[in-house]
């Protein structure tokens, strides 16, 4: 299952990953052209928050890396 959060785009995993493909409900339009056959529903905040654990164990987004599903220019019509 790749989350809208993930730092691998949806057509990198469909492009490399065999079998099924399963997506979170944010970018279904461009999950389903990338190939993904399958829906998760996550019942939680649709934005990226602070989780608690997060800033206990004092966890930071290496600087590389970025969420690349979470774009503008990746919006498919």
């Amino acid at each position: 299952t790749l989350s809208s959060w993930a730092n691998s785009s949806v057509e990198e995993v469909a492009s490399k990953w065999p079998g099924i493909l399963f997506f979170h409900l944010y970018l279904v339009r461009r999950a389903e052209k990338a190939g993904f056959q399958t829906i998760a529903l996550a019942v939680d905040i649709p934005m990226l928050v602070c989780r608690e654990s997060d800033i206990n164990n004092r966890f930071t987004l290496l600087p590389n890396l970025t969420f690349k599903n979470d774009s503008a220019e990746n919006e498919v019509e």
